[in-house]
């Protein structure tokens, strides 16, 4: 997927990341890494480029980091199932979300469009 903000700095990126581990770190592992990379897609835009179709977006997601097509192919059937089966409560992961920002204390609401 083309950058369509050049000017998000890297280091914005990877917070989002640490972030998205953070709250999923309440899942079992095997959910917790799955969740972890559809999120991920989710945010960084691949749902849209994939008609909101779960496999095509974390399958494009992980193909800017991951040559290995086995391991790819993998992670986005982990990811899958995780959305599908996995042991979560999204919730609990919101609460997590939640505690997290308000923890750190700088994060501030945005209103778009009214």
């Amino acid at each position: 997927m083309p950058n369509i903000y050049p000017k998000t700095p890297a280091q914005a990126n990877y917070r989002i990341l640490n972030l998205i581990e953070q709250m999923v770190a309440v899942a079992p592992k095997g959910t917790a890494l799955g969740l972890c990379d559809l999120i991920s897609a989710l945010f960084s835009g691949y749902f849209i480029e994939s008609g909101g179709a779960v496999m095509p977006a974390v399958e494009a997601f992980l193909r800017q980091e991951i040559q290995d097509e086995k391991e790819r192919e993998a992670r986005s059937r982990r990811a899958a199932k995780a959305l599908t089966y996995g042991n979560y409560n999204l919730k609990e992961l919101m609460d997590t979300l939640q505690e997290i920002v308000q923890a750190e204390g700088n994060w501030e609401p945005i209103m778009g469009q009214g």
